[in-house]
């Protein structure tokens, strides 16, 4: 591991662990206030989970989609 190798990893653990201690003290003090204290640890920590990945619809399949729901809703409404 070169000088460069070893400062580059030294900077970015030691960004690791603020990042760690600033979390915890969040979580602390949220700790005294029970109702904003997150319920699960994906609202606590989100970056920790992967989000779940999406297509988005293509417009023409959109408008169709769109128009096939509302006629179906007329008709049973």
């Amino acid at each position: 591991m070169s000088i460069k190798e070893l400062l580059f990893s030294l900077k970015y653990s030691r960004e690791g662990k603020a990042y760690d201690y600033w979390k915890l003290g969040v979580a602390a003090g949220l700790g005294f206030n029970p109702r904003s204290y997150p319920k699960d640890p994906k609202t606590m920590s989100p970056e920790l989970f992967e989000k779940k990945k999406s297509v988005r619809m293509p417009k023409w399949l959109e408008e169709d989609y769109g128009k096939r729901i509302n006629s179906m809703y007329k008709k049973g409404g």
